[in-house]
């Protein structure tokens, strides 16, 4: 079996089939496990988004990666799985019908029990709280936009402070090892501070907040 995943969730979920050795390219993105890297890629950029800010990304427009049909075509995949993963149920779906290509239902049973069992031993442990946050997942920083479903959208921060959430999730795209296995990351030292307030503008105030 030779198998061309397309989306990073694909990949993982191929890997938890234990299907990794059935792989044989997956696209720029899929970076888990460590050995999704390893795998041919048959997705490229089409402009260099390493030397470009966030800004000048988006600038480009929607579509920054093409399938480099040289490569799918020498990889002569018999299968190409492409998963349209929104929810919790998307994912057990997708795990399901993967399995049922690869003949590896076995194994789905498994990872699906495992699942359902860890998502209801967290509604128990959270069934009686009241406390439910107002939540707001930043996709990008510059420009600004909001992660909700299947499609984020650009916003402000004066939408920002009317929501004036509880909580802030930023989870941009491309945060890869490299920064992951700095020191400040490991330790917990990466901090959000009000430039105006101590650095921009250096005034008696920058000692008066500590």
């Amino acid at each position: 079996m030779r198998i061309c995943s397309l989306v990073p969730s694909a990949s993982e979920i191929l890997f938890e089939l234990e299907l990794d050795d059935e792989i044989v390219c997956a696209t720029h993105a899929c970076d888990y496990p460590s050995k999704a890297k390893t795998k041919l890629k048959v997705t490229k950029s089409i402009i260099d988004v390493k030397n470009l800010s966030s800004r000048e990304i988006d600038e480009e427009g929607e579509s920054l990666y093409i399938i480099d049909e040289e490569v799918l075509r020498s990889a002569k995949p018999d299968i190409c799985d492409v998963c349209a993963v929104l929810t919790i149920e998307d994912i057990l779906d997708s795990i399901k019908i993967i399995a049922s290509r690869t003949d590896r239902m076995k194994k789905a049973k498994d990872i699906i029990k495992y699942m359902i069992d860890k998502i209801e031993e967290i509604e128990k442990e959270t069934k009686n709280n009241s406390y439910r946050p107002n939540v707001l997942c930043l996709e990008r920083i510059e420009p600004l936009f909001i992660a909700e479903g299947e499609h984020s959208y650009r916003t402000n921060w004066k939408f920002i402070s009317e929501i004036d959430p509880d909580i802030i999730i930023i989870m941009p795209c491309g945060f890869d090892d490299i920064f992951k296995n700095l020191r400040a990351v490991k330790q917990g030292n990466v901090h959000i501070v009000d430039a105006n307030a101590y650095f921009s503008s250096p005034s008696p105030r920058f000692t008066l907040k500590f």
